[in-house]
């Protein structure tokens, strides 16, 4: 299991994306076990709740 505070920094690259490109139809991330791919949910899951709107998001 991935660690919590990996999980946490890793996330950064959710609001990371948003600043820069804004709304997003989707990301295309390499699969290994999945902790990335968890940790941009993650971080979108969050924007979503402070408010942010997000094109397809699907949580």
């Amino acid at each position: 299991m991935a660690s919590p505070l990996f999980l946490d920094g890793v996330k950064t690259i959710a609001y990371e994306l948003y600043e820069q490109v804004g709304e997003v139809e989707g990301v295309v991330l390499p699969m290994e076990r999945g902790y990335l791919a968890l940790a941009i949910y993650e971080g979108f899951r969050e924007l979503r709740e402070w408010g942010g709107s997000l094109v397809n998001y699907r949580g």
